[in-house]
């Protein structure tokens, strides 16, 4: 059953500033529901196989109407009962694997057809796409990075064309072997990168783009450190793609035993290889292998277990739209701040609105973590790097004892 929060299904994000409604709650699975497989197609949700609140495989499939807020049984997936699984959606078609039985993995790969409400059975990976892998889909292909196989955790990149029903290995994935990666898209690249051993240690923070013309990864700026002193790192259960932008929440990982850290939104900028934080009241907390798809503007999520090992059937609308909105209203200008190395000397062009009356400082840390530098900001501020050897360096922008943005840049000898 739904129940109220804060007297109110309307969850808002950082406090009185955001006006819009960003959280809100949808009707309740018909059962517990995790470690399942879940995708968005036709302009609803279904999500498939997975484990009940008993831990009891199944290979039933629902299907979400966000217009009549109603859900529906479909056709069961055509295998066994299992956990683990993944599905893409390729030109508006699905495809889905139902995962591990406790056993061995299926090596099953099914076509959904969404208006006839029946599965085609197609060709089988050849090599082995993971349970529990990062899925992306681009230029009419799709990807599942890393996962566990039949034997281990890896670190391959599988693609499936489907025009011809086959599979291809493509460039690992840099990183290694793990579980639980959040993979999305933005501006014709994929963004792959977090995730950890099943659960367990290590917990991996590294992320990478991926190009898929060049069949190459590359590094990205890493995720800065959150408001609280905790790293961002482990799997991560929220994540989209919107305004050409990555958005992160539900950040499963531990460090050094802080709590895992749901409460901050990390937005990454491909662009600018940059990341802006910012704090929510996520309703959410922790949700390990939750429901979820996204739907234009809107992202639908929910389920999943809790830290507790509780299972949930809840599901939330999280509006993309006016989370922005509010992330604007909390730290208006953040898109417009600019950081650029000029031969030694890094020029800092800062909105005053950013600051606000408090005083900012950038951070400047080596590409092995070590700090080698604070620097008081003002709207308009040049730093003398003379002394520091050329090459990369990862800089924060911090104010009120807050992270508000991170990237790289490259003094040049």
């Amino acid at each position: 059953m739904r129940t109220p929060l804060l007297l109110a299904n309307a969850i808002f994000l950082l406090g009185s500033t955001a006006s819009a409604q960003i959280f809100n709650q949808k009707a309740d699975l018909p059962e517990p529901r995790y470690r399942a497989f879940s995708f968005a197609a036709d302009g609803k949700l279904f999500t498939g196989c997975g484990r009940d609140d008993g831990n009891v495989m199944n290979n039933a499939l629902w299907q979400y109407d966000p217009v009549t807020d109603q859900w529906t049984q479909k056709a069961d997936y055509p295998t066994d009962p299992a956990r683990g699984g993944i599905a893409m959606v390729i030109d508006g078609v699905p495809y889905a694997r139902s995962g591990w039985n406790g056993v061995s993995t299926f090596t099953d790969w099914n076509r959904y057809d969404v208006a006839t409400d029946s599965w085609v059975l197609m060709n089988e990976p050849t090599g082995d796409p993971g349970a529990y892998a990062g899925v992306f889909t681009l230029n009419g292909k799709g990807y599942a990075a890393c996962g566990s196989g039949a034997v281990a955790e890896h670190n391959e990149l599988w693609s499936y064309d489907p025009l011809a029903d086959t599979w291809a290995q493509n460039a690992d994935f840099p990183g290694d072997p793990r579980d639980f990666p959040f993979a999305d898209t933005a501006g014709g690249f994929a963004f792959v990168g977090l995730g950890d051993f099943f659960l367990a240690p290590p917990f991996y923070s590294d992320m990478y783009k991926y190009d898929p013309v060049a069949d190459s990864w590359t590094s990205i700026a890493p995720i800065p450190v959150s408001s609280t002193g905790a790293i961002a790192e482990g799997g991560c259960s929220f994540h989209a793609s919107y305004n050409g932008k990555i958005i992160l929440m539900n950040i499963m990982g531990i460090n050094s035993g802080d709590a895992a850290d749901f409460a901050t939104v990390y937005v990454y900028d491909p662009i600018a290889n940059t990341w802006t934080l910012f704090e929510s009241t996520n309703p959410l907390e922790i949700r390990e292998t939750p429901v979820i798809g996204q739907i234009g503007s809107k992202v639908y999520f929910g389920a999943g277990a809790d830290a507790e090992g509780v299972v949930h059937q809840d599901l939330w609308e999280v509006d993309l739209a006016a989370l922005f909105t509010g992330l604007n209203e909390a730290q208006p200008g953040m898109n417009d701040v600019r950081v650029v190395a000029a031969g030694y000397t890094i020029h800092v062009s800062m909105p005053a609105v950013v600051v606000n009356g408090a005083a900012a400082t950038l951070q400047l840390y080596d590409m092995e973590g070590k700090n080698v530098g604070a620097y008081p900001l003002s709207s308009k501020s040049s730093i003398d790097a003379s002394g520091m050897s050329g090459g990369a360096y990862v800089y924060t922008i911090s104010s009120r004892d807050r992270v508000w943005r991170s990237g790289k840049v490259i003094i040049e000898q």
